[in-house]
């Protein structure tokens, strides 16, 4: 007994300290590992939804992520013209930083932007655009510089340490019928060299239309590589991967498949698709083969694709993209699920884990109510990984 205790209080020691101190029991901690457990499971699927960052204000031709944020393309709504925008991952309202009459590619590099410009609208499809340009625009904003005009037709763009390259289209010289003559225009590809001087030749690309159906893959230990659909009127032909090389002018040609055909190059290889020519109980589907940039036999990692979805290479995998995005397997096997309800964008990108995509909404494609215009894309982040969903947790990007 303390000076402050009472003798009631006096009283009741004893006994409160022959009692032993109760414990919850096994079940009750049980149920509260699985109500936390419940928590997280809820808060992990709610990162794991697409989060709205922007809204375009017409379609989107190209997007891409960087550690800073995303840049894209956006074509006038109602109107001719495009522009350039950009998102800082800090948040906020996205930047216009540059408009021009047509863009139709850009490449990111650390303090500039390489942008193609088509220039004005031609008089007829068959006529070629014959003032697109090359800029040069700082990723802070501010004045393009030109570095190349004159263009006719400018379509794929890539760039490197070794030059700009991309492609021009002119129709034939002499176009005798009109949809014969649709199928005779030649592509060129040119290189503009870091190291300076005049753009140059490098390859001459078969064309079949007013601009380049192909694509451009990149370099390869100097030899540059893209895809080339090869076919006749009224013919889905093939796809073939040619390749030049810089130093010697030398091609060679490998087969990729019937139809058409998308790629990416990776480190090693380039993996392009192949669209079934029968179709199966499901109607057509793609696969996916590797092709050894080294040489040697194609490798088939996995098919049932949708046809109209396309490959994009990032961050060491390889992802197909239509309706739905699947990772591509290193080994035969089932492509792996990663998001759904993707409603064929044309513009997406992979970064630390997230993919950016310019979505387009789900009514997309059906008539208004009323002649009221579709509805405007929405530039969208969702997360791939579990990394990428605790991250979304505490912040928006």
């Amino acid at each position: 007994m303390t000076l402050t205790d009472t003798p009631e209080q006096a009283q009741l020691l004893p006994a409160a300290a022959g009692r032993k101190r109760r414990r919850l029991p096994g079940f009750a901690w049980a149920s509260l590992l699985l109500l936390a457990v419940a928590l997280l499971v809820a808060a992990l699927a709610r990162a794991g939804r697409a989060v709205e960052l922007a809204t375009a204000a017409g379609p989107v031709r190209q997007l891409v992520a960087t550690p800073e944020g995303l840049f894209w393309i956006e074509d006038a709504a109602g109107a001719q013209g495009s522009r350039i925008l950009f998102l800082n991952r800090v948040g906020g309202q996205a930047e216009v930083l540059a408009r021009g009459e047509a863009f139709v590619a850009f490449v990111a590099q650390d303090q500039h932007l390489l942008v193609l410009d088509a220039g004005p609208a031609a008089p007829s499809v068959h006529s070629p655009r014959p003032n697109g340009c090359l800029l040069r625009l700082p990723r802070a904003g501010g004045t393009p510089e030109v570095i190349a005009q004159g263009l006719r037709n400018p379509a794929g763009l890539w760039a490197d340490d070794q030059g700009i390259f991309w492609t021009e289209t002119y129709p034939p010289r002499a176009p005798a019928v009109p949809h014969v003559a649709a199928l005779g225009h030649v592509s060129l590809l040119r290189l503009l060299p870091a190291a300076g001087g005049p753009p140059r030749l490098v390859a001459r690309l078969a064309g079949t239309g007013p601009e380049f159906e192909g694509q451009l893959l990149g370099r390869h230990e100097g030899r540059f590589l893209w895809m080339e659909p090869r076919r006749g009127y009224a013919e889905p032909g093939v796809t073939l991967m040619r390749a030049v090389s810089l130093q010697m002018g030398t091609h060679s040609t490998r087969w990729v498949g019937e139809g058409p055909s998308r790629a990416a190059l990776g480190d090693e290889a380039v993996y392009a698709t192949d669209v079934s020519t029968e179709a199966s109980p499901v109607g057509l589907y793609a696969s996916v083969h590797r092709h050894p940039l080294a040489g040697g036999e194609r490798t088939l990692l996995t098919d049932w694709l949708n046809p109209r979805g396309w490959l994009l290479a990032r961050e060491g995998a390889v992802y197909h993209l239509s309706d739905r995005l699947h990772q591509v397997p290193d080994t035969l096997d089932w492509p792996r699920l990663r998001a759904r309800d993707l409603n064929y964008p044309v513009a997406a990108d992979v970064a630390g884990g997230f993919l950016y995509l310019a979505k387009k909404p789900a009514t997309a494609g059906l008539p208004g109510a009323g002649g009221e215009p579709p509805a405007p894309e929405l530039v969208v982040r969702q997360p791939l990984t579990l990394g990428a969903r605790l991250r979304g947790l505490v912040r928006r990007w």
